[in-house]
């Protein structure tokens, strides 16, 4: 210490009797008596008895400083009001929450009928009955009580197979949109024309699915489409009470007026029906390509494209469509109308070229003949088999909420006719020729070329043909060598 106060760098001191070595760095400036610091004083040490973190009232209130048992300080976790103690906060693998663990002995536990835990700072738990094994308590993370089941939920609730006739009128909703919707419930069809070529398919893939319950097929001396009122065709409805009806019957040939009774009215009688006994239920009907009449050759027709029939035939069953879009829109049913195009395979009727040419061929073949005589085979179609179109059906049947009142049902691929019949005579075994004089049909009459777009029915059925022309064409002969006998 200098004359002025001031310590010089490595001198010693004395400073409030201790002595000290002012260390190398500043410099340190004068400092008078009244600033300097106070003495040091040393903190007394704590009693050898009380633990680090005990609280202060808990251990001099309720327990000895030599007890074991004594309350630990709670972890600041949270809100004060929902602090935990240490031995609560131990993470419990495998478990959704945290566990505290109290061992068995002699201590007491509270005599409470549910153990909870203790508020931070609590003191020890008051006497009470000794535990005989160990106990856990357990505090649920995020836990909340499970909710009542939902209507609809698959496997948990079975919904009724048969529900009564009130509860299915009026909830505006088609009969796929209602079963889907009530989970376990299994389609009821009601299909006419089953004994058809295109229906006797139909049924037989209807019947085959596990999402039908039941196909009913009423037979003609039931109730005949053509023939038969609306009264007994309302009460057929009534009867089978159906979520879907499918219409395979229609015809080929024939004046005007068996062609609008055939197809237009027999549509219009189903619309009426089934509004009355089954409002909402689904109604599948099949109309045909030549409701779109003349196509520009190599294009692809769409549903939009405009329809502008040629024939008798086609007027009529675009009439029928043009019926079940108006009742569609006003919501009295739920209506689907599958335009197929040249339908093929095992049982074809005579109507058809293929069936024709098969008979031909198969009769040349019998009695020797050595040429076949046919129209004009020029133009190109657009052949499907019938048994991709009965899976379409299905799908039509099917599908909650097709969203389009047309789909095309087709290959959409064509081929001449010259070909298919070509293909037809090498599946027979046939050596002969054949030869095209004459004219067509006159529901083809003007169209030359035909080929569809089915991106449509992939969108909204999920439904794409499965079966080549050659496959198709050897079913046309397979099944006419069982039809007669072969």
């Amino acid at each position: 210490m200098g004359p002025r106060g001031r310590v010089r760098r490595g001198d010693h001191a004395v400073v409030d009797g201790r002595s000290a070595v002012h260390r190398q760095g500043r410099p340190a400036r004068a400092v008078p008596g009244h600033e300097r610091r106070p003495a040091h004083r040393h903190r007394p040490r704590r009693p050898a008895g009380r633990a680090r973190g005990v609280r202060r009232d808990a251990h001099d209130r309720d327990r000895r400083p030599d007890d074991p048992h004594r309350v630990r300080r709670a972890r600041r976790r949270g809100r004060a009001g929902r602090r935990l103690h240490r031995e609560a906060d131990l993470p419990a693998p495998g478990l959704d929450g945290r566990l505290r663990h109290v061992p068995q002995g002699a201590r007491a536990v509270p005599g409470r009928p549910a153990a909870r835990l203790r508020p931070p700072g609590a003191g020890p738990a008051a006497a009470g009955r000794v535990p005989e094994q160990l106990r856990l308590r357990r505090r649920l993370a995020r836990h909340r009580p499970a909710g009542r089941l939902r209507r609809g939920q698959p496997q948990v609730r079975r919904a009724r197979t048969d529900p009564a006739p009130d509860a299915r009128q009026g909830d505006g909703m088609s009969g796929p949109e209602r079963s889907g919707r009530e989970g376990m419930n299994r389609l009821r069809v009601l299909l006419f024309g089953a004994n058809g070529f295109v229906g006797g398919q139909a049924r037989t893939t209807l019947a085959a699915d596990p999402r039908i319950a039941s196909v009913t097929c009423p037979p003609r001396s039931r109730h005949d489409l053509v023939a038969g009122d609306l009264e007994s065709l309302t009460g057929l409805v009534r009867e089978v009470r159906p979520d879907v009806v499918v219409n395979c019957t229609g015809r080929l040939t024939g004046t005007g007026h068996d062609l609008v009774e055939s197809n237009t009215l027999v549509t219009a009688r189903l619309i009426e029906a089934v509004a009355a006994a089954a409002p909402g239920a689904r109604l599948v009907r099949l109309g045909s390509a030549s409701e779109y009449g003349i196509v520009a050759p190599g294009a692809s027709v769409a549903e939009d494209h405009p329809c502008e029939p040629v024939s008798e035939y086609g007027t009529t069953h675009l009439a029928a469509t043009r019926l079940l879009e108006l009742a569609s829109r006003d919501g009295r049913v739920d209506g689907v109308t599958l335009r197929v195009f040249n339908p093929i395979g095992a049982g074809l009727h005579a109507d058809n070229l293929l069936g024709r040419a098969a008979r031909l061929i198969h009769d040349a073949l019998v009695h020797g003949e050595d040429e076949v005589t046919l129209g004009p085979l020029a133009a190109y179609r657009d052949f499907v088999d019938v048994r991709d179109v009965a899976a379409a059906v299905l799908a039509a049947v099917t599908a909650p909420e097709p969203g389009a009142g047309v789909v095309n049902v087709a290959s959409g691929r064509a081929v001449t006719a010259r070909e298919a019949v070509h293909r037809l005579a090498e599946a027979a075994g046939y050596p002969g020729a054949i030869l095209e004089r004459g004219t067509g049909p006159a529901r083809s009459t003007g169209v030359d070329w035909i080929r569809a777009d089915v991106g449509r029915a992939r969108a909204v059925l999920g439904w794409a043909p499965t079966f080549e022309l050659p496959e198709s064409v050897k079913a046309v002969w397979t099944g006419l060598d069982a039809t007669v006998g072969r």
